[in-house]
């Protein structure tokens, strides 16, 4: 299943961004409200697809230096490259 968003003609991967967000997460206290948000959803897709779309909106685009929507999509494609050359290096991972 593909969970994704639709957000002005831009689509997003939802799993992608969470674990990003998991992964990246400053500190083990960050890391913790990251999982039990995560976890809240029960595995439902919507609600995980909500929360992503949420944390893009109201993290991602204010953490930007114009906090523009194309300073935004770098980030996020910055996000899926790091995914992509960590995949190459250890291709177990996923």
């Amino acid at each position: 299943m593909i969970l994704g968003a639709e957000q002005k003609n831009t689509s997003i991967d939802s799993i992608s961004i969470l674990k990003e967000i998991l992964n990246t997460a400053p500190s083990e206290r960050g890391r913790r409200y990251v999982a039990c948000a995560i976890s809240c959803c029960e595995h439902d897709a919507q609600q995980l697809v909500t929360l992503a779309s949420h944390w893009v909106k109201f993290l991602l685009w204010p953490c930007t230096s114009q906090a523009s929507f194309t300073s935004s999509l770098i980030i996020y494609q910055q996000l899926r490259a790091r995914k992509r050359a960590k995949r190459l290096t250890n291709p177990s991972m996923e």
